[in-house]
């Protein structure tokens, strides 16, 4: 069943993948708005453009021009090729499709599941792209080859506890290494016998005297349980908001860095500014709104770490009202 389940995803990726490669090669911009993800559609309507499409510039749209005039079975090519998927974060999962291959470079289709949405029916186009022959490798290595597979490493890296050093650890390491050589040397147990055989039971009084809490009473101290190990005492592990959080802010910066034109002459919204004193209006206005939807998911995660803490609604709000009056 879960085979089946997961050729169903496969499918699904595979038809947005081919759609949006047939409207990028007819260039049908507009019909490929409805499947194109909210960053992407928002992109569009700040800019204007034909290129808002793709988040950089490279060869992949001439490849696939190229490759969609004289390929007649490209969607039987397309729905033979694996799909590799891997969440990010709690909110946002990418899933990626190869169609050509040229030169050491790879070209590809990333689609995009985010908003939190755990249907993979919508799922959106999101970027087409040209890789390297290193970063091809990394996805190759590191990506999943299914759905389920995806969200089973993205849970066991965010709930996997920290590993803590200890002397004890050290300690226990070192015993080990000294058992082993004692089982493997007849000296080393002769010795040991006879200090066995020479040791004498401790009478009652020495005992008292070493263990008591006073020295001149037959009270015993009371044991202290150390608790760090048992299960019961364990507070089990919940997601790192803080991963939504770093990785909004981290695609944020991407975003900004891959919009900029490569030419200061370019006459395009969003270019560098003719005059230094003065920002035009367009880019920042897309700046302004490109950034609010990762804002938001940034703040998102901040929320949800404020409400695992135990704080109300409205003493975030209050903290933030004291945060936006101050500054």
């Amino acid at each position: 069943m879960e085979a089946i389940d997961e050729f169903a995803n496969e499918n699904i990726v595979r038809s947005i993948v081919f759609s949006a490669v047939d409207k990028m090669a007819t260039r049908q911009y507009q019909e490929l708005l409805p499947i194109s993800s909210q960053p992407l559609q928002q992109r569009a309507k700040f800019l204007g453009t034909e290129d808002w499409y793709r988040w950089q510039k490279d060869r992949s749209c001439d490849v696939l021009e190229d490759m969609v005039s004289y390929r007649d079975n490209l969607a039987d090519e397309l729905y033979q090729k694996p799909v590799y998927y891997k969440r990010l974060d709690a909110d946002t999962l990418h899933a990626l499709v190869e169609f050509a291959e040229r030169d050491q470079c790879h070209y590809v289709v990333i689609l995009l599941l985010g908003e939190g949405s755990s249907e993979i029916s919508d799922i959106k186009y999101h970027n087409v792209k040209e890789i390297a022959e290193e970063e091809w490798l990394d996805i190759f290595t590191n990506w999943s080859r299914s759905l389920e597979e995806a969200e089973r490493i993205y849970l066991t890296k965010v709930t996997r506890p920290k590993k803590v050093f200890s002397n004890q650890n050290s300690k226990i390491k070192e015993s080990t290494a000294d058992d082993y050589w004692g089982e493997w040397s007849s000296d080393e147990e002769e010795e040991e016998e006879e200090i066995e055989s020479s040791r004498e039971e401790p009478d009652e009084d020495e005992y008292y005297s070493k263990w008591s809490k006073e020295a001149t009473t037959q009270q015993e101290i009371e044991e202290e349980y150390d608790q760090s190990y048992n299960p019961l005492f364990t507070v089990p592990s919940v997601p790192n908001l803080m991963d939504t959080h770093t990785a909004a802010l981290s695609e944020l910066t991407q975003m900004l860095k891959t919009s900029l034109p490569s030419l200061p002459d370019e006459k395009l919204p969003g270019a560098y500014p003719e005059s230094g004193n003065r920002t035009p209006a367009a880019q920042t206005k897309y700046y302004q709104e490109a950034g609010r939807q990762l804002f938001m998911k940034s703040l998102r995660a901040l929320i949800g770490a404020a409400k695992l803490l135990g704080y109300e609604g409205k003493d975030i709000l209050d903290m933030v009202d004291e945060i936006v009056n101050k500054e």
